[in-house]
């Protein structure tokens, strides 16, 4: 099989390069610029540039944020056209049709006749172009959405292909005016090697290993733990979750000690901290920060349920979530909301509950059925693992590998 040379240009969260470490086996040379969590890519030996952008360069943050926010000028990339001319790549794909970056690629991938896929998470129709916050007393946004609109249309427009990270990504697009034949959706996946489901055994080893790290008393009852893993904002729906877990723990208090665990930081951690110490529920929620990518398995396995339950709001909804597939792959039930990519990734009634956004009574409700019936949850938790391999990294990666030598066709 005749390799394909790929140059991927974009700011990715880590994670994401556990589908790239299997691009080789499909016959992909893949190449990744600029470089977002280094440490990763070395590790799943991907090839990558240093190259450097606006950002990493000037070093007046104020100046830079600003920038970057209104115009993402800080990601613009130092000397991008002196890589993309050297090389002889097939295709290059960028990421994200607003970034400048993706601009330039489009223009010199043209002067150098590469085909040009991209990529793009937004599932919110115009989304940045027609609307700016609510009660903005200043008009920069103005100018950003001018900025915003007038890059992605161009980028749309001259690229070969438009990869749709997911359906709603899709119908976005369709309702936008886009041809859905110049259109692919395609997943990223889970290392389903990595995120996978541990034995009964190995799951007690876990409990004792935790109880103490975590502050977890050590008395006979039983334990139910309730898992979390997020920005730790408004939009994430922990408000409402706090409702529904503060009622149950208050409820089970002389029989069960359900215990909530959360994991990531983001502005609303210290109001959950201070509306625990308020109803004197503190010891039974714990906040631990973020942790090695590589250690999310070993929280998955020890828990009951994963709980995350999105809001969307006029200019966000939830695009994919990693977390809901790293969950099931571990066989863990999950209730979520009833909004943006959500219901095509949990599977209502067979892997958990999707509940109405805003719904703290619900979240209530169905996390009690969870405690209350264990046949449920072993059923759950069955169905989880089966459903979650639909969207294994490894063939994740085959499904991309097509996708590049189908442009080439």
């Amino acid at each position: 099989m005749e390799k394909i040379k790929v140059l991927y240009i974009g700011n990715y969260a880590p994670w994401l390069y556990q589908n790239f470490k299997y691009y080789n086996k499909f016959g992909i040379d893949f190449y990744v610029l600029p470089i977002e969590g280094k440490n990763f890519l070395e590790k799943y030996k991907i090839k990558y540039y240093n190259a450097k952008r606006i950002k990493d360069i000037i070093k007046i943050p104020v100046l830079v944020d600003f920038l970057n926010y209104f115009f993402s000028i800080g990601n613009k990339v130092i000397k991008l056209e002196e890589i993309i001319k050297k090389e002889d790549f097939d295709i290059v794909h960028s990421l994200e049709p607003f970034s400048p970056y993706t601009v330039d690629v489009i223009r010199l991938s043209k002067k150098y006749n590469y085909k040009i896929v991209v990529e793009t998470w937004e599932n919110l129709p115009y989304n940045w172009e027609y609307f700016s916050y609510l009660g903005t007393p200043f008009s920069l946004f103005k100018i950003e959405r001018i900025y915003h609109k007038k890059n992605k249309r161009y980028s749309l427009t001259n690229c070969d292909k438009i990869l749709a990270k997911s359906k709603t990504v899709k119908n976005a697009l369709i309702l936008e005016g886009w041809n859905k034949n110049k259109i692919e959706t395609i997943y990223y996946g889970v290392d389903s090697k990595v995120f996978n489901p541990y034995s009964e055994k190995e799951k007690e080893n876990l409990k004792e290993k935790y109880m103490r790290k975590i502050e977890i008393e050590n008395n006979a009852k039983r334990k139910f733990f309730v898992l979390s893993i997020g920005r730790i904002e408004y939009e994430k729906g922990y408000i409402d979750m706090f409702w529904a877990i503060k009622k149950l723990i208050e409820e089970y208090r002389n029989k069960i000690d359900i215990y909530w665990l959360i994991l990531g930081s983001g502005n609303l951690k210290n109001k959950l901290k201070e509306l625990s110490k308020t109803f004197r529920i503190g010891k039974y929620v714990k906040f631990l920060g973020f942790l090695d990518y590589f250690n999310l398995p070993d929280y998955y396995n020890l828990v009951d349920v994963f709980v995350l339950t999105p809001n969307p709001n006029i200019h966000w909804l939830e695009q994919y979530g990693f977390v809901y597939i790293e969950a099931q792959m571990c066989s863990l039930p999950v209730i979520s909301s009833l909004t943006g990519e959500i219901p095509n990734i949990v599977k209502n009634g067979e892997t958990g509950f999707l509940v109405k956004p805003r719904d703290s009574f619900e979240i209530y409700c169905k996390i009690k059925e969870l405690i209350e019936n264990e046949d449920l949850k072993k059923e759950f938790r069955k169905n989880a693992r089966k459903w979650a391999l639909n969207f294994d990294a490894e063939k994740k990666a085959k499904e991309h590998a097509e996708f590049y030598r189908s442009i080439l066709q």
